[in-house]
């Protein structure tokens, strides 16, 4: 049975294990809380060592990204467009309000000049949507956003029901008064979009509907535009200033990591720029680090890389996402690697000595036993599992010298919540206990776990409590694989 049982758990647990040469990820994975970013300023490339910079990672489980994905992404980027796309995905398929009204937010939320056709065709799906729920005047609201950016469209319109299409058909016939725009910028000859089309560079003056206009002003190099929605107020000028000072296109924050992690402070609106990129990923802390051969820094570097080429030089800097400010120093890449594993699930197996004290009618009592059990725990939240075992007790008192000592086999299953502190490594907890065939009762248990890798821990454990037939309490050891 005891051999059986430890084959089952090494295969078991060598088929959860992660497979040998995996690749670094390019986004940051769901769950991480921290990640590692390479910058690159040789005009060579940087090839040789971002490929080293990955293998380590990715041997310590530390998510790893190269800087091009995060200043080609994050809020006023690449993620921005595909989060309109979701939204406006689930709204066509669930065609309701309330998917309606989530990607009109997701339109807001979206720093981009987009086509003239899709907040048309937003803020008409929007009205139908509230006409068919019974909101005439919210169905209004939005069909007088659609003719006002549309120049009062009537073709090439998407289904609807019959009474949401008179309704809309009924506002665009309405004479449209007309206002003006002056369209100003802190940065002059910056380009401007009215409703997606083209209005010229800034400072720009032109006639427009009145009602609600979406104003975008681009300037060359950014990832982003300004965005303003603006109610265009009939015969009259309104003023809008498009404040275009802090510079977020890649070369720049580029140029300004690579001076941070150099020791020079970068300019504020970098972390702000930043830190806003790493909150919409769910991240407290991103390192930007820089990789170079040994002594190319002429100071101690803050981590040794190895490789099959040799050893590297790292030397980092650290952002804060939620103040948006940079540090020379953080915690290392043992706080990467707690940060990056959610560890949603673990297998474990330990080994040890546990004691029973029953009294047996038919002979000596076998109170003393070796321990294996497998132990499975099932995460509920960032402190709390679910913490379930099975296992085999086996008599182990050779001093007894009764017939058949390690023939007298007991089979402890247990199952209860689990306190966890991943920073200290230590555990509890309290858990519901069947020895069969012959006790039930329940059990106390605490532990310390050391991490050697992301993925692998090993530890130790101590038990106590109490059954129907005895006390209980042992002793192990073990080794976990989380997941």
């Amino acid at each position: 049975m005891l051999p059986a049982l430890v084959a089952a758990s090494a295969a078991l647990l060598t088929l959860l294990s992660p497979p040998a040469g995996a690749q670094p990820v390019t986004a940051v994975p769901a769950g991480a809380t921290a990640v590692t970013v390479m910058v690159c300023d040789q005009p060579d490339g940087c090839s040789v060592a971002w490929q080293a910079l990955a293998d380590h990672c990715t041997a310590l489980g530390l998510p790893v990204l190269d800087f091009d994905d995060v200043a080609l992404a994050g809020p006023a980027g690449g993620d921005a467009r595909a989060e309109l796309d979701q939204a406006l995905v689930a709204a066509t398929a669930h065609a309701d309000l309330d998917a309606w009204e989530a990607a009109r937010d997701a339109l807001r939320r979206t720093p981009l000049t987009l086509p003239p056709a899709e907040p048309f065709a937003l803020w008409l799906a929007l009205g139908a949507a509230r006409f068919d729920r019974g909101d005439p005047a919210g169905a209004e609201a939005a069909f007088l956003a659609a003719s006002s950016s549309s120049g009062a469209r009537v073709y090439d319109l998407p289904e609807m029901s019959a009474g949401a299409l008179g309704a809309y058909l009924e506002v665009a016939s309405r004479p449209q008064g007309q206002a003006t725009l002056r369209v100003l910028s802190d940065h002059p000859g910056a380009t401007v979009f009215v409703d997606g089309r083209l209005a010229g560079p800034a400072p720009v003056e032109l006639v427009v509907s009145q009602g609600w206009h979406r104003v975008t002003v681009e300037r060359a190099g950014r990832r982003a535009a300004w965005v303003g929605e603006v109610q265009a107020p009939a015969e009259q000028v309104l003023d809008v200033r498009a404040e275009l000072t802090e510079d977020d296109a890649p070369a720049a924050l580029e140029a300004a990591v690579i001076g941070a992690i150099a020791g020079s402070p970068p300019p504020p609106e970098v972390g702000r720029s930043l830190g806003a990129w790493a909150r919409a990923q769910g991240l407290t802390t991103v390192r930007f680090v820089q990789l170079v051969e040994p002594g190319a820094f002429g100071r101690v570097p803050q981590e040794r890389v190895p490789s099959q080429a040799g050893l590297w030089d790292l030397r980092a800097t650290w952002l804060d996402a939620g103040a948006g400010r940079f540090r020379p120093r953080g915690d290392g890449s043992t706080a990467l690697r707690r940060a990056a594993d959610p560890e949603r699930f673990s297998l474990g197996m330990q080994a040890g000595y546990a004691r029973l004290q029953q009294k047996l009618d038919t002979g000596p009592d076998p109170h003393d036993h070796l321990d294996v059990q497998l132990v499975g725990l099932l995460r509920l939240s960032p402190a709390f599992s679910l913490d379930a075992r099975a296992g085999l007790w086996r008599a182990a008192q050779p001093w007894y010298l009764y017939r058949d000592w390690l023939s007298h086999e007991l089979f402890p299953l247990a199952l209860g919540p689990r306190w966890s502190d991943p920073r200290l490594g230590l555990y509890g907890g309290v858990q519901a206990l069947a020895v069969v065939p012959v006790a039930v009762g329940g059990q106390l248990f605490a532990g310390w776990t050391w991490r050697p890798t992301v993925r692998w821990r090993v530890g130790i454990e101590a038990r106590g409590g109490y059954t129907d037939v005895g006390p209980t309490g042992g002793a192990s050891t073990f080794v976990t694989f989380a997941g």
